[in-house]
């Protein structure tokens, strides 16, 4: 581990800038309600959340909603280590900043948003945020009940997506430790530009699928970060756009080289970057420091979680950022780095929706908003 992260042996102060949403799950039960909901996903009446809500409700499907959005899904992990480690935890303070939804923009918050808040509290997260006439984003999943794996994804009514909002930086700079979990490109920008603590961790995120890479600002906020982090399909963009193009037009592990090369390069060669991670999905995940790499393989290393305990993905990249901020700041070498980031990632994928309710143990009832009453908790095999 490079010795500039030396100091990060000591404990933080974490603030999350992230989105905050609400995860709506559709869960056919069979292939044959799976079939019907992928024949109604594909009419002109499926275009919005509310009409699949109610498609799934009239047919006896179950739906569920939890609170989700980076804000909430990083800092929950953070928040579970303080608390189990106690005095012995590298972490010492955990907060987030977002923007809720309210009645109007001068308005009180709408109930959704005082549910996010009391999420926060009952996890000893300090919050400040900013709010705006509107709702709240929500992201649709419709979850193949074979394989566990979310389809149809629709965001609806994201009120941060204009990225105008302005940040509470007197108290993020009472932190030593900011991490942009799928942040808006010009909050980044704004937060990396006052930000008066020693790391930054760069969580890209979906901003590279939704805008032109100029739009996404990546060039700027990555040269100011210390740790960046994308999965295989934002890693493929951002080597698209760089000049680097992936092996055969297909990210694998035979990128290596290439992604190693884009890391040197002169664009980036004397900024902040540190640490490049870039996650596989179930192949894995790569590790690239400027002087050593390592590819891990979950399925060689035994941690691989089998298909049948699966319920969902959402909610795993906010879990493996933790993984490896965690041991980093132990000052672990790069294989373990990685398989700390593995490992909680395959508990997060025992859960459905990126709050992992087994992992916090909240109080009850957090975790329903009023708006979709939960039918049953479809969890099966809880995690560790």
């Amino acid at each position: 581990m490079s010795p500039t992260l030396a100091y990060l042996q000591d404990r933080h102060r974490v603030v999350t800038i992230g989105a905050a949403a609400l995860d709506v799950f559709v869960l056919p039960s069979t292939r044959e309600e799976f079939r019907q909901t992928k024949r109604f996903l594909k009419s002109k009446n499926s275009k919005s959340i509310e009409n699949i809500i109610n498609f799934a409700q009239k047919n006896g499907l179950e739906t569920a909603m939890y609170p989700g959005g980076p804000a909430i899904n990083v800092s929950q992990y953070f928040a579970a280590m303080k608390k189990e480690e106690g005095d012995y935890s590298r972490v010492k303070e955990v907060s987030a900043v977002m923007m809720l939804a309210a009645e109007s923009d001068d308005g009180p918050l709408i109930p959704e948003s005082e549910k996010f808040l009391e999420n926060f509290e009952s996890l000893g997260i300090k919050t400040r945020y900013r709010s705006r006439g509107g709702s709240l984003a929500r992201a649709l999943y419709v979850v193949n009940p074979l394989k566990h794996v979310e389809m149809q994804r629709i965001w609806e009514g994201n009120i941060e997506e204009r990225g105008d909002y302005s940040l509470p930086h007197d108290f993020i700079n009472q932190h030593d430790t900011l991490i942009l979990a799928a942040t808006h490109p010009k909050v980044a920008q704004r937060a990396l530009e006052r930000f008066e603590g020693d790391y930054v961790i760069f969580n890209v995120g979906p901003v590279l699928h939704n805008m032109t890479f100029d739009e996404t600002l990546f060039k700027e906020n990555a040269s100011g970060s210390h740790i960046i982090m994308v999965n295989k399909a934002e890693a493929k963009i951002i080597m698209d756009n760089l000049g680097y193009s992936p092996h055969k037009g297909k990210l694998d592990y035979a990128d290596f080289e290439n992604i190693a090369k884009m890391f040197q390069d002169d664009r980036f060669r004397n900024t902040n970057i540190e640490t490049i991670v870039v996650t596989m999905g179930s192949f894995g995940a790569l590790i690239l420091e400027r002087t050593e790499g390592f590819l891990l393989d979950i399925q060689d290393r035994g941690i691989k979680t089998h298909p049948d305990l699966i319920r969902s993905t959402v909610g795993c990249g906010d879990a493996h950022l933790v993984g490896v901020v965690e041991a980093i700041w132990r000052a672990e070498k790069l294989p373990q780095v990685l398989i700390e980031g593995a490992s909680l990632a395959q508990g997060a994928l025992r859960h459905t929706g990126g709050t992992n309710k087994k992992f916090l143990k909240p109080p009850e009832g957090t975790y329903e908003f009023g708006i979709i009453r939960l039918a049953g908790d479809r969890n099966g095999t809880e995690g560790p």
